[in-house]
This record gives structure tokens, sequence and C-alpha cells, in this order.
């Protein structure tokens, strides 16, 4: 166990320091980890370096991860449910989704139903793809009647903030491709800048992994306050 550095205060122990990168998981990626008035998400970095200090972000929407058809039916109670790779689709690896969820996005009953992914099995464009609750399921899954959305946990295989997909907060070192690490959602965090800033200013996601003053003209995601 290594000791965090300049945690004075709150859990201070961990396998992994927030200023270490590692080639294998120390942790399951989503880990929350609180230091002092500080938290931090465990990531996956996924196929471009990062750079300390420019915000993240979940991957990017597919389209095609959306009203998935389901070939076979899950009775209620089952915990695995089924779904057919769409055909213009990329190739779905195994635990892709693994911490993420299935919404049930059509047919009557299960409509609206949200379940959080244990495993999934790769899957070629076209080809069935398995996944494995946490949970049972409440109601049942029919064949070619519901639909599934197949949400990647956010944590996963993030990128550099490109304004495309939901924010996974800021890395405080630079991360190399493929590596796990911690990245700091809440609490003052170090945040480059696309433009001047002043002291108790609202600042804005870039889309570049820098922030900007709101400018109230094209909307944004809103990151924080500036401290300086």
């Amino acid at each position: 166990m290594k000791r965090t550095p300049c945690a004075d205060f709150g859990p201070t122990a961990v396998g992994q320091n927030i200023y270490e990168e590692s080639s294998t998981a120390k942790y399951r990626v989503g880990e929350r980890l609180t230091l002092g008035d500080r938290v931090f998400k465990y990531c996956l970095n996924g196929a471009v370096a990062l750079v300390a200090g420019k915000l993240i972000q979940a991957q990017a929407i597919n389209a095609y991860d959306e009203d998935v058809v389901v070939p076979t039916s899950s009775a209620a109670g089952e915990n695995v449910v089924y779904g057919t790779n769409h055909a213009s689709a990329s190739v779905k690896v195994a635990e892709q989704f693994a911490e993420g969820y299935i919404v049930i996005g059509s047919g009557a009953g299960a409509l609206g139903g949200m379940y959080k992914v244990k495993k999934n099995t790769a899957a070629a464009a076209g080809a069935l793809i398995t996944f494995t609750l946490y949970d049972e399921l409440v109601e049942a899954i029919t064949a070619s009647t519901h639909t599934l959305c197949m949400v990647v946990y956010p944590y996963y295989k993030v990128v550099i903030d490109a304004g495309t997909g939901m924010l996974a907060g800021v890395p405080l070192i630079d991360v190399n491709i493929g590596k796990y690490f911690w990245s700091q959602v809440k609490g003052p965090a170090p945040v480059c800048s696309g433009g001047a800033i002043t002291i108790e200013e609202d600042v804005l996601a870039n889309g570049d992994g820098t922030v900007i003053v709101d400018d109230a003209v094209v909307v944004k995601p809103r990151v924080g306050i500036s401290m300086q």
C-alpha cells in the first residue's frame, strides 16, 4: 500500500496514488476516492494519451448502440439479457459495457427499465451480445418487442473532452494510452484555460480539454467557478 501524497485528511492509503498511472487495474473502474475536499474516480484511458489539467469525457455516444434488437426473450427474475449488435456498428469487446447500463427503450411493460451490467460478451457487427446483470429483471424482456440502449460506463476508455460525451473529470498527470489512473471529479482542481479568466467566474467546458468563461452565447457544460 502506498500513501497518497498531499492527503492530510480523509482516506490516505491507496494501492495507486493520484499521481500514478498503472498498466493493470488496482481498483474497479469507477471506484470513488475521497481525499479531503477532493473526489476522484478510477478510470481507464482510451486510445489517445491524456494531458494533465485537460478535461476528459466518456466515449462519444454511438447511435448504433440505441434501439438494439432483442433476439431472445428473458423472463422476469433472470439476470441475463440478449441483444444484436447492429450490422453497421463497431465490434464490441468483452466487458466493454461492464459497470455500464442497459435501458429498455421500447415495448410495453418493461419500457424505461434500467439495469447495471456486470459483464458482457464480445460481438462482431450483426452478432449476438450477451449481458449479465447485477440484478434480476423486474419484468420480462420479449424478443422482437423490446429494444435495448447500451450505455458504456463513463470512466471506461475515456478521451480528451471534445464535447461529444459526458465529462469525466480531469487527470492530475499525463496518462499514456491504455493506462489506469485517478481522475478528479470534484473539489479544487487545476484545469487549463482556453482564454482569459478572472476570479469567481463561471467556467464552461470548451470542447477541447480547456475551460472558458461563460459567454451566455453557446450552451456548454458548466464545470465550476474559477478560484483565481
